[in-house]
């Protein structure tokens, strides 16, 4: 999931939110990188022809401002992030800004224009601004150097010293990186890949440079080990910091009113920080 993935939008909210990329990406000339990094985020959750019917209202937009003599962006952004304050959830309004960063920097540059925009949407959203930093540390990063955050998760398959701040897990083969960020305050994760490795999220492909949501119950897969939710959140917790529980079951069994078996001998254990599933027919038990 991108931006627009995160949660269900109405039309108009989807236009409001056009309307804020429209002003800041316009605001030097709206490059066909930055809209091709719209695009596929539309795409994740759009089919074809609404891609293109928002691209062109997108379009138009930009048009439109562009007619505009004396148009004051930062009024109108402050506008439109108030009409939307009521309507996002803390997570949303984080999705809304890394995918902003992301088309803002698609073209490689983010000028002092619309660097001044997207800090006019921050403040809005009422989002630190060492929190924020964080966020375009990871849009930005395409190296362990450049990434290199106690909110940030590297798995490639290299070796580390200690001396780094990021959380590594080592994986492969993968070459570049998958890098997932955490945003603490919003309880939430994103994931992108960096490189030419093949990378699925929940099915799903993650190409190149391209930001995805990461919630619960996800999973990362390729020709590597399998990565589950549950990893990731796990390498976000400093050992030293959290108690460390064990479960055991040890021949486990349950019997029904009626004398059917329901389980028999069930054993397993598992440490904290895992997620484990118990499957079964309908009425086997396992509930």
């Amino acid at each position: 999931m991108s931006t627009f993935t995160s949660f269900t939008m109405s039309q108009a909210l989807l236009e409001a939110l056009l309307k804020i990329f429209a002003i800041v990406v316009r605001v030097d000339g709206a490059t066909d990188a930055e809209r091709s990094k719209l695009h596929d985020a539309l795409s994740n959750v759009l089919n074809e022809k609404l891609v293109q019917q928002y691209m062109q209202f997108f379009d138009e937009e930009v048009a439109r401002l562009d007619d505009l003599e004396g148009t004051d962006e930062d009024e109108l952004i402050k506008e439109l992030c108030s009409s939307l304050n009521q309507e996002l959830t803390r997570h949303q309004k984080v999705a809304i800004l890394i995918q902003l960063c992301s088309v803002s920097m698609a073209d490689g540059n983010i000028s002092p224009g619309e660097a001044r925009l997207v800090d006019i949407v921050r403040n809005e959203f009422k989002v630190d601004l060492k929190d924020f930093e964080t966020l375009k540390q990871f849009v930005i990063g395409r190296s362990p150097g450049q990434l290199d955050n106690p909110d940030i998760l590297i798995v490639d398959d290299n070796e580390y010293s200690t001396d780094h701040q990021f959380h590594h897990i080592q994986n492969g083969p993968i070459e570049g990186q998958i890098v997932v960020l955490h945003v603490p305050f919003s309880s939430t994760y994103f994931i992108k890949n960096v490189g030419p490795t093949e990378v699925f999220v929940n099915g799903i492909a993650l190409r190149d440079s391209h930001i995805k949501a990461f919630p619960a119950g996800s999973s990362i897969r390729g020709k590597f080990k399998a990565i589950y939710y549950s990893d990731v959140v796990s390498s976000f917790k400093d050992e030293d910091d959290q108690l460390q529980l064990s479960m055991e079951v040890k021949n486990l069994g349950y019997t029904f009113k009626n004398g059917n078996i329901g389980l028999r001998n069930i054993s397993f254990s598992e440490n904290s920080g895992k997620l484990m599933g118990i499957m079964g027919a309908s009425g086997a038990g396992t509930s």
